[in-house]
């Protein structure tokens, strides 16, 4: 545990180890509340009450056994967050101008996502799953990289007043969710140093996203105007023409033309009324 600057790290890996070297080759769920419980007792709540829908033998068991099975990939992945966090609050300070005040923790989660923005004793937390990182392969520095700016994003948003939190209409949230994984995304290529980044970008989809770029604005500013479902923009489970997270491309290439009348801050702050009305124009003046 330390602190850097703004951010606290919190790197659980030595207990990590001994916590599977305990364990074998099979996950022990009491072993594993044991080593949550050392960290923090609210975590241990937090991320149990979170799985709790999910299916725990088919959906939580052979991800967990899996984690046990791969100790080279958890090593890269902890080498990776090291190397990542290191000068981090510096590059953060310059990039935005301001610290960040925010928990960082490198832990064994329970299937609670490779990253999640929440908050823990009352701080704003970025809590990184292993054993999703290491299923999912996302344990090399660049993919890490891009996880943790990302969800360093959305605390930066929260920190600085987010979108307006209160949606009644199902237009109202996924303006919202538009533009919060745009500021995300921003933040993200922000601290990467490259405006043209996007970690989705595998096997030509960057090269889709912009071939279709109008057909995807038009098609989501249908999906708002229509109060219709826009959850197949977002999320890597999701697909649109055979394509997921395009709701990030949208979201980002809509927020940088926002950038070019107002600044970041205030982007952060708008209703969702005031985004509706900003993306119709983006739209019609494409």
């Amino acid at each position: 545990m330390g602190e850097h600057m703004g951010l606290t790290i919190i790197d659980t890996y030595p207990e990590m180890m001994s916590l599977i070297e305990k364990m074998g080759d099979t996950f022990q769920k009491p072993a594993w509340e044991q080593y949550l419980e050392d960290i923090s007792s609210e975590l241990l709540l937090k991320v149990t009450k979170d799985s709790s829908d999910y299916d725990y033998e088919n959906e939580i068991l052979p991800v967990m056994n899996l984690l046990l099975g791969h100790m080279e990939k958890i090593e890269k992945a902890h080498q990776s967050f090291l190397t990542i966090i290191e000068d981090l609050d510096i590059k953060i300070m310059t990039k935005t101008g301001s610290a960040l005040q925010a928990q960082l923790v490198f832990y064994i989660g329970l299937c609670n996502g490779a990253g999640w923005v929440t908050t823990l004793d009352g701080k704003p937390t970025v809590l990184l799953g292993v054993e999703k990182i290491i299923e999912l392969n996302w344990y090399d520095k660049e993919t890490m990289t891009a996880l943790i700016y990302h969800e360093l994003g959305h605390v930066w948003h929260n920190s600085v007043g987010s979108l307006q939190s209160k949606t009644s209409t199902m237009g109202e949230k996924y303006i919202k969710q538009l533009v919060n994984e745009g500021i995300a995304m921003y933040f993200e290529q922000l601290l990467i140093e490259d405006f043209n980044y996007y970690h989705q970008n595998v096997n030509g989809w960057l090269d889709w996203c912009i071939a279709h770029k109008d057909e995807l604005d038009l098609e989501f500013l249908r999906r708002l105007k229509t109060n219709s479902s826009a959850q197949d923009f977002f999320g890597d489970w999701q697909k649109y023409k055979g394509q997921s997270d395009l709701g990030y491309f949208i979201g980002c290439k809509f927020v940088k033309w926002m950038l070019e009348k107002k600044p970041l801050k205030m982007i952060a702050n708008m209703d969702t009324e005031n985004a509706y009305k900003e993306f119709q124009k983006y739209v019609e003046e494409r």
